[in-house]
């Protein structure tokens, strides 16, 4: 708040020169002036907030997208892993698992590193001149929901290619590589 003070008492002493009032003690007019930045400092807040959570939404939408193809290229060059593995007697539930852990742990590590790299860019960003065109913020918390959202949307996206693939029995996977 010293920043919003100083800004404050600064625009009362400018508003008590430019009227000609500067002889008077005027509390009203400090308090109505303290009460109408702090509106704007609470304005301002809110709309950094709302564009953090709208970047937060279209990285997690852009990501999971990218990863649902990704996955699903790769589960068609593995689908006579897979269907070898169900003709051998693994249950449905055993091959999920399996793929959810390699898709839980590749989802980890590359989150970390690629929201890491967009805090950094993000950062540098909004340091430059670039700052002044752009309202963009790195918050811990968007970082952690950022990371949370990725890892669970991931995740998730990535079990829709195999859960598709598993309806068929062994020999359908075999005959038609198409998921």
């Amino acid at each position: 708040y010293k920043s919003l003070e100083k800004d404050i008492v600064e625009s009362f002493d400018y508003y008590l020169y430019d009227t000609g009032r500067n002889n008077l003690n005027n509390e009203d007019l400090y308090t109505n002036l303290w009460e109408s930045k702090l509106e704007d400092l609470k304005n301002a807040q809110t709309a950094g907030l709302s564009t953090s959570i709208t970047q937060i939404v279209i990285s997690i939408a852009i990501s999971g997208l990218i990863f649902y193809f990704l996955v699903r290229s790769s589960i068609t060059g593995r689908v006579k892993e897979i269907s070898i593995l169900r003709s051998l007697g693994v249950h449905k539930i055993e091959v999920v698992g399996s793929y959810s852990l390699e898709y839980a742990v590749l989802t980890a590590v590359t989150s970390w590193i690629g929201v890491l790299m967009g805090a950094v860019i993000t950062n540098s960003i909004s340091s430059s001149f670039l700052g002044g065109f752009f309202t963009i913020r790195v918050t811990p918390l968007s970082f952690v929901v950022t990371i949370v959202g990725i890892f669970i949307t991931n995740v998730l996206i990535a079990l829709i290619p195999l859960m598709l693939l598993l309806r068929k029995t062994p020999a359908q996977m075999l005959t038609n590589y198409d998921i």
